[in-house]
């Protein structure tokens, strides 16, 4: 390499980075800026979503697992175990839908030894030992997977992530991992991972099971669960105050909502304003063109970023909510709209995916962007109305959304399993 070829890597490489800290320093700032009270809380926000997002790439991603899995595995007394190990495969170990089912089930069926095989930092948890083991292959991964003695395989897909595929594919060949019964969650508006060998399917939602082309005697729909004791009432009745603070709670991707989300939530504050302050929790790539155009049409004092919060912390900040607002363009599930009905706040939803077998008729769902806006702005006005539906709710993710719905659901699925 000569000299002028060295330099300029190192002139491309200085400004990435340069790049980098002056997005980081601009992403704190937006989230410190809260026109309301309780600004040191959201600045230590601020300060985790720093960390998260510009620090956690230059470390191995196996530590972030490590202390998530540490965190919700060692929940109950391995003592107890004695109905078998049960090997939970998935893509990563980072925030979402499917990794909280991992651990919900890992706290909710304490009888059982539960490791998971994290694809992401090709890590093998130990639950029963507590300890590590890393991999290098789909052969050497399939090779811990028998060496532990493991009865059930629980498969969670949400597409071909990290060659998942191509690891699937190995730890179903009966030859390297012989004993294993396999079952898959199917969490995504997607078609299945389909193997002779997998004997149960388990969707989040009827909406999820009917977008499969193909369909066994098998299949189940369980839904995700939310812990209605974390998740409940308001200490007050929402849209009692003078001001109406709407809760967001997605990721700021492409996935389910998108660039043009922000053009929603402007004409929201529009109509409301002066009295509205939204709430956005999440980040993502679109988080700079939100803060763009709310700018832009001068309503960004209207709007607090939150980025991302600990999922402990989601129970106390959903408590500042009036109003959720999913206005998102696909849907398999979306725990955070039960949590909301948990809570007892009243939903606005687009009526696409799961959203209305998850709400019913205990929450307002439109099909246009100009209906979601009227809703939002008939709920805040008709307070009374819009309480009577989140009682509603409530009590629906109480009768089929709980998290002891859920346990149990799983509960009789791995019994039914390991029976035969």
């Amino acid at each position: 390499m000569t000299a002028d070829a060295f330099l300029g890597k190192v002139i491309r490489k200085a400004r990435r980075i340069m790049d980098g800290v002056i997005a980081a320093i601009t992403y704190c700032a937006e989230v410190c800026t809260y026109p309301f009270e309780d600004r040191y809380r959201f600045t230590f926000y601020s300060a985790f979503s720093f960390l998260r997002c510009y620090v956690k790439k230059y470390v191995r991603k196996a530590f972030a697992s490590q202390s998530l899995t540490r965190r919700y595995l060692r929940t109950h007394d391995q003592k107890r175990i004695s109905a078998g190990r049960v090997v939970h495969v998935i893509p990563n170990i980072e925030v979402g839908g499917s990794q909280k089912i991992v651990f919900d089930i890992a706290s909710g069926l304490p009888e059982y030894t539960m490791d998971i095989l994290d694809l992401a930092s090709m890590t093998y948890y130990d639950g029963k030992e507590d300890t590590f083991l890393t991999f290098r292959t789909p052969e050497e991964a399939a090779i811990i997977v028998n060496s532990k003695g493991v009865v059930l395989g629980h498969i969670h897909y949400y597409g071909d992530h990290y060659a998942m595929h191509r690891y699937l594919r190995t730890l179903l060949d009966s030859r390297k991992v012989p004993r294993v019964r396999w079952i898959e969650n199917a969490n995504n508006p997607i078609a299945a991972y389909r193997n002779e060998k997998i004997e149960h399917y388990l969707y989040v939602s009827r909406f999820a099971r009917l977008l499969q082309e193909k369909h066994v005697r098998t299949d189940r729909v369980v839904y995700p669960g939310v812990d209605t004791t974390i998740f409940a009432p308001r200490a007050t009745p929402p849209l009692s105050g003078t001001i109406v603070h709407i809760g967001f709670v997605y990721r700021l991707e492409n996935d389910k909502v998108s660039k043009i989300t922000i053009e929603t939530i402007i004409q929201i504050i529009q109509k409301l304003k002066p009295n509205v302050l939204v709430h956005i929790v999440g980040d993502g790539s679109n988080f700079f063109h939100y803060v763009s155009r709310s700018r832009q049409e001068q309503v960004r004092k209207f709007i607090q970023f939150h980025g991302v919060i600990p999922f402990e912390d989601l129970a106390c900040t959903y408590e500042t909510f009036d109003l959720f607002i999913a206005p998102v363009h696909t849907e398999s599930y979306g725990s955070v709209v039960p949590m909301a009905m948990a809570k007892g706040i009243p939903v606005v939803a687009t009526n696409v995916g799961a959203l209305p077998e998850i709400l019913g008729a205990a929450g307002y769902l439109c099909r246009t962007n100009t209906e979601f806006v009227n809703a939002v702005a008939h709920a805040a006005k008709h307070p009374e109305e819009a309480q009577d539906k989140a009682e509603r709710a409530r009590l629906r993710v109480i009768d089929r959304f709980s998290l002891d719905v859920m346990i149990d659901s799983y509960r009789q699925r791995y019994a039914h399993i390991l029976r035969k």
